[in-house]
């Protein structure tokens, strides 16, 4: 048991604090862990370093418009330079384009017009215990209702001159709701997400688009995004001469719509590139997917990645709708994280400096050393450690432009549904830890650009020291979950250099405890279940269940195309720890040596019991790859569509992947059964136009309706004459002769 922090005793003291019953207070002390008490008192130490005694300049103490005297008993309204409190019971309004401040902090409520166009200039926008932040209500609570449609909302997130030393964990510039913050968020202006195109596009001396339906909620003036229906492998060929990065995803502006059949959209000019599918058939869809938003939130200063805002929130109840972040998230995911938590930590690695990277501008400086220069968890839109209490609700939002992840969810209770993120750096759709639950249903990822190399070679062996500091979801991912309880559903990843979905369920390796994430002891199990546990009482932490004990909660109706690879699975209800043994001390030495030792050792080793779980109604297109499973276990692989374009491109069997037509890479291997997989089984999987079909590591995989056709061969490492596919007519498994430690990186 932890002792309740004493930062929490005081705050419940606090005169904006009614006073709480002991029951309460003995729920909350049964349920704080420590990374939450370290996110809340790290909340806490912000708002002094920015807002403390002797700071705040401008106090509201009477509820008004932002722009009125009296609103801050009778002074002015803040200045870009000043420290602003709005007191508990206090609602402040910002009701015209010009209300500013260096810093706000919100105990009262700080609530937008919904009767003119407005916009809020800040660096520090702090939602502290109790507060409310208001861009649009849900008409309960006395919120108010939504922005209209016709109306505007904006939040602008600036860098002031002052230097960045008072904010020492660099939590500030941005949006940072407190543990117990309330989030409004609502625009009337809400856009379905995507529409599907109704045959393959490209260019043309027309800029109409047929569509299957015209969204009732577009509008002419829209902008739209069409994916890239081919993988990219060269980086090169992803940046612009503007060195922005392109993936052949194109950007339109809706000049006209046609709401009766046949539908249509006429876009200010006709698509530059191809966009092929791979077939006729419907399972190869193009999609369209709006931008626009009425309620934005946004940098002021983008092109500089230091300068950039973010969104952090570190309680549940949120509910955001409608709402654009736009060029926010300073985490980028090119590089190698060096942030507060490994200030003095030997993990602190380098920089890579690539080519395409724009420097930071006013770096800190810690002993000489540049150590908080791209810190972790400064994403677009982060839920942070809200302690699985409240359901937090992101709903026909978008993130665009953003170097590292664009809707986190980490350690937090999030459903993430019918969003569109669109160019971002690591992956557009993250569950970080490993804990986390909630859903990703509905969602459109499109444009995930990566870290400038190949994703080819295996996420974790291939890259340690990214391992080593616990920095993960860094190749383009449109989907990346450590968690088995986040469902994913129904999503589209399209035009990404890495793939579509990474479920990487090992959980989160935290350099500076030597801890893995584990899923939370009292979090009900599936039936069935019998999972071993991470013993971390002996050194200040929790005990956790082990996360490559759990079947994966659902994952099913979902496409990917034009990406690296459809779906890649790792250490999903397998239950090996290996990989936890294994990391370094040094990223310059590639020696592994053992960490903690036995503390990685599961208790109850011999006692876990896991269960089977579904891969369904899937399907993958136009990707380099199609499925690659490592250390899986148990998993039914169910209703999946294969497809690559007619003629596939060429590639080499069996050897070094070589580049098809305008190096563009589709096609290579459809299904990839690596290392490590038992009781895994297919059926109804259909597989066309790939070069390799199957290629198969071991023994067990019982086939029911494999179906190929335009597949050169099916390759495995052990011969198995008793289970070859029978209904797969010309193909036979051909045994390949690769040692473990040469398979080529192309099948990996």
């Amino acid at each position: 048991m932890y002792a309740f922090p004493l930062f929490i005793i005081s705050a419940l003291m606090k005169p904006r604090f009614r006073p709480l019953p002991l029951v309460v207070i003995a729920l909350l002390v049964l349920m704080i862990t420590p990374n939450r008490a370290q996110a809340c008192a790290d909340f806490d130490t912000m708002v002094t370093q920015l807002a403390g005694p002797g700071k705040v300049t401008k106090t509201a103490t009477t509820s008004g418009p932002y722009s009125a005297a009296s609103t801050w008993g009778g002074g002015s309204a803040p200045t870009a330079t000043d420290v602003a409190v709005i007191n508990a019971g206090v609602t402040v309004t910002v009701n015209n384009l010009t209300p500013t401040a260096k810093t706000i902090v919100v105990y009262g409520t700080l609530k937008f017009s919904t009767t003119i166009n407005s916009n809020l200039r800040v660096e520090n926008l702090l939602i502290y215990d109790g507060g409310r932040l208001i861009v649009g209500g849900y008409s309960v609570n006395g919120e108010g209702g939504p922005v209209p449609a016709n109306l505007t909302a904006s939040i602008v997130i600036f860098k002031g001159p002052t230097a960045e030393a008072p904010d020492s964990r660099r939590m500030g510039r941005g949006i940072v709701g407190d543990c117990n913050a309330i989030i409004r968020m609502n625009g009337a202006g809400a856009r379905t997400p995507f529409t599907t195109l109704t045959f393959s596009e490209g260019p043309s001396s027309t800029p109409m688009q047929t569509v299957t339906a015209a969204p009732a909620d577009w509008k002419i003036g829209d902008e739209v995004v069409i994916p890239a229906t081919v993988f990219t492998r060269e980086w090169s060929e992803t940046i612009t001469a503007a060195g922005t990065a392109a993936l052949k995803n194109e950007l339109r502006t809706i000049t006209a719509i046609n709401t009766t059949a046949p539908f249509s959209l006429t876009l200010n000019s006709h698509l530059t590139y191809q966009h092929l599918r791979a077939n006729s058939d419907p399972r190869t869809r193009l999609h369209l997917a709006n931008l626009t938003r009425n309620i934005t939130i946004k940098s002021e200063s983008p092109t500089d990645i230091a300068s950039r805002g973010h969104v952090m929130l570190m309680g549940g109840d949120a509910k955001i709708t409608g709402v654009s972040f736009m060029d926010l998230g300073r985490t980028d995911k090119r590089e190698i994280v060096s942030d507060p938590k490994l200030a003095t930590s030997q993990y602190n690695a380098p920089r890579l400096n690539l080519p395409t990277y724009k420097p930071y501008s006013s770096p800190f400086i810690v002993g000489g050393e540049n150590k908080l220069n791209n810190p972790r968890a400064r994403y677009a839109l982060h839920f942070h450690e809200n302690l699985f209490t409240t359901k937090a609700i992101v709903s026909k939002c978008v993130v665009r432009g953003t170097p590292g992840w664009g809707f986190a969810n980490h350690s937090s209770w999030v459903d993430f549904t019918d969003n569109v993120c669109f160019d971002f750096g690591g992956a557009g759709f993250a569950a970080e830890d490993g804990d986390e639950i909630g859903a990703f249903s509905g969602n459109i990822a499109i444009g995930g650009t990566g870290n400038g190399e190949f994703p080819g070679r295996r996420t974790v062996f291939g890259n340690k020291p990214r391992m080593d500091q616990g920095d993960m979801g860094f190749t383009g991912e449109g989907f990346w979950s450590q968690s088995p309880d986040v469902t994913i559903t129904g999503n589209i990843a399209a035009g990404c250099k890495g793939c579509g979905y990474q479920l990487w369920c090992g959980g989160h390796f935290d350099p500076a405890s030597g801890h893995i994430t584990g899923r939370p002891l009292n979090r009900a199990l599936p039936a069935g279940v019998v999972p071993r546990h991470w013993d971390w009482n002996q050194n200040g932490g929790n005990d956790a269940v082990v996360t490559t004990d759990m079947p994966f909660a659902a994952f099913n109706n979902n496409i990917a195309y034009g990406c690296y690879m459809g779906l890649k699975m790792r250490f999903v209800n397998h239950g090996s720890t290996a990989i936890f043994t294994a990391v370094r001390s040094d990223p310059n030495v590639d020696n592994p040596v053992l960490l903690l030792g036995d503390q990685l050792v599961p208790k109850n080793s011999s006692t876990a019991t896991r269960v089977r779980f579904s891969i369904s109604n899937c399907s993958f297109w136009n990707n380099m790859n199609g499925i690659h499973a490592t250390y899986v276990t148990m998993a039914d692989f169910s209703n999946i569509y294969i497809a690559a374009q007619n003629p596939p491109p060429t590639h080499a069997p069996a050897t070094a992947w070589v580049p098809g037509p305008m190096d563009e890479g589709v096609g290579s291997i459809g299904l990839d059964f690596d290392f490590q997989n038992t009781l895994n089984t297919l059926t109804n999987v259909e597989i066309t136009n790939y070069t390799t079909g199957v290629w198969r590591h071991g023994l067990d995989l019982p086939v029911t309706g494999l179906t190929m056709t335009g597949c050169t061969e099916l390759y495995h490492s052990e011969i198995d004459a008793n289970n070859n596919p029978t209904n797969c007519a010309g193909y036979n498994w051909l045994k390949m002769n690769f040692g473990s430690n040469n398979i080529p990186d192309y099948i990996r």
